[in-house]
């Protein structure tokens, strides 16, 4: 049966369910292709998440996948054979722009694909688009020079997040049935959880960087991952299964053999809970719908800790990971702005834990400096790994606040949200993203349940490496959290007022 006989259109059909369509000649690849192509050239004018476009390319290549099934060896297809995705557009592919949305790299083009975007081509997998970034990758909302601003499907009015912002819109709005992200300071946690779909920020080093930078440069980023965004848990497994891996030269001699999960069912698994905090307030229903799913885990037969003995100082983990995380953003700029920005540090007061000082101090780190910190964190790494003896995941916000009203006229570090009537640091939440960014630990994130009729997700941490922990664990809740409605249905979704071109490299 057709997903669209079934009572859900292709749109909104998993990437699972597409292939086991697709493998059953159900459906083709080019009729796949066609139905997103036609969504998107209908309703993206009001979203503005498919900003790069290779449609032609796409379908000449959708026509040669379904030629391979009718005539080739069912087992020597790829893993995603003939499914349509879409990446976030810092990925590099061959032919196409890459600009991170940034004005002096307009005409940019790239010569190869990114090691993570060939990996899913091997398999089969047909790109057909790339997604809206912010600027330089540089913010949790998504607007940029170059190609505008991106909305919440769920409200047009709100941020869909950052820096994987177009690829969760696109994820939401049913303009693709997976994506590719990557992941500094929340970049695939914040939108998943404000779009109400699904991310996974592996363990740091399992994916190649390869192809998601701003040259030509292999050396690894700190802190950054790569990972992937879908509409559902098991979708994240299938893709990361696919992308995960030793890039070059590690591969001459080294092979990936995560372990299995931890737990088969709900009733294996030891959880930690942290629905907030005192450095950072959390709204009131993220907070709620956190503790309501911890309770229920403890029916269905979890360990379920509301108190655990955190074994490190999570406030220090915070201040630690924003002047890391800085310094890797600091990584391409000039002397002269690193020299102002180090001066300007000095003059702060001491104690100062706002994201502004932040910035500053990690401008004028030293290399002494940032082997202290390093220190600490390989400290920080050891104590969780006991830790993790006694609980096997923590769940956590992945974000202070729902989605918010968009917010760009102003500097990052002047925003201010309101939380529970409260304002609060618009940067503050990077005190959630900390716990699993600065220990290199993986990250799942799904939706759990509406608030005030906007998506709520979840951040399902879990033990260095043992990322099929948290994606088997995202999985199993699927029996606990029902999905969420759509967010938009063709009828009240606005329609473009002009026909958008069918290929724009």
């Amino acid at each position: 049966m057709l997903a669209s006989e079934a009572g859900v259109s292709i749109q909104f059909t998993s990437a699972s369910e597409l292939l086991a369509q697709l493998a059953a000649k159900q459906i083709s690849s080019v009729e796949v292709l066609q139905h997103f192509i036609t969504r998107i050239e209908a309703h993206d004018g009001a979203i503005n998440a498919v900003v790069v476009r290779d449609f032609d390319r796409a379908l000449a290549c959708a026509r040669e996948a379904d030629l391979r099934r009718q005539c080739g060896r069912p087992d020597a297809l790829g893993r995603l054979h003939g499914l349509p995705l879409t990446v976030k557009e810092s990925f590099d592919i061959a032919g196409l722009r890459t600009t991170w949305g940034m004005r002096s790299r307009a005409g940019h083009r790239a010569d190869a694909d990114a090691d993570a975007v060939s990996r899913l081509v091997a398999e089969g997998a047909i790109v057909f688009g790339k997604t809206n970034v912010p600027e330089g990758l540089a913010d949790c909302q998504t607007a940029n020079p170059l190609y505008g601003r991106t909305n919440n499907p769920w409200d047009l009015t709100r941020t869909c997040g950052g820096s994987s912002g177009g690829s969760a819109a696109a994820l939401a709005a049913g303009f693709t049935c997976a994506e590719l992200g990557s992941d500094l300071a929340g970049s695939l946690r914040t939108p998943a959880h404000f779009c109400g779909v699904y991310s996974h920020k592996p363990s740091y080093g399992l994916v190649s960087q390869i192809g998601h930078a701003l040259d030509a440069d292999t050396t690894p980023s700190d802190l950054t991952v790569i990972g992937p965004m879908a509409r559902s848990a098991s979708d994240l497994r299938l893709l990361f299964n696919c992308i995960a891996g030793p890039g070059e030269p590690e591969a001459t001699g080294w092979r990936l053999a995560l372990p299995e999960a931890r737990g088969r069912r709900l009733g294996d698994f030891r959880v930690a809970v942290l629905p907030d905090h005192h450095v950072c307030e959390v709204d009131a229903s993220i907070r709620e719908a956190i503790v309501t799913l911890a309770r229920n885990l403890q029916r269905e037969g979890a360990t379920v800790d509301f108190a655990p003995e955190w074994p490190v100082d999570l406030e220090l983990c915070w201040q630690d990971y924003m002047v890391m995380m800085r310094a890797v953003g600091s990584r391409r700029a000039s002397p002269e702005a690193l020299r102002m920005l180090a001066d300007q540090a000095a003059a702060l007061p001491s104690g100062d834990r706002r994201y502004r000082a932040a910035v500053r101090h990690a401008a004028g780190l030293s290399h002494h400096g940032w082997l202290a910190l390093h220190t600490r964190r390989s400290r920080f790494r050891e104590a969780w790994r006991h830790f993790f003896r006694s609980y096997d995941i923590i769940l956590c916000p992945a974000h202070a606040s729902l989605a918010f009203p968009h917010d760009i006229a102003s500097a990052r570090e002047d925003r201010i949200l309101e939380i529970n009537g409260r304002p609060q640091d618009y940067n503050q939440s990077l005190f959630w993203l900390a716990i699993a960014g600065l220990s290199y630990l993986p990250s799942t994130v799904r939706p759990v349940s509406l608030g005030r009729g906007l998506p709520i997700g979840i951040q399902i941490i879990g033990p260095y490496l043992e990322d099929m922990t948290t994606l088997r664990f995202a999985e199993l809740l699927d029996q606990l959290c029902p999905p969420l409605p759509y967010p938009l249905h063709d009828a009240n979704l606005p329609r473009a007022t002009t026909r958008t071109s069918r290929s724009q490299p």
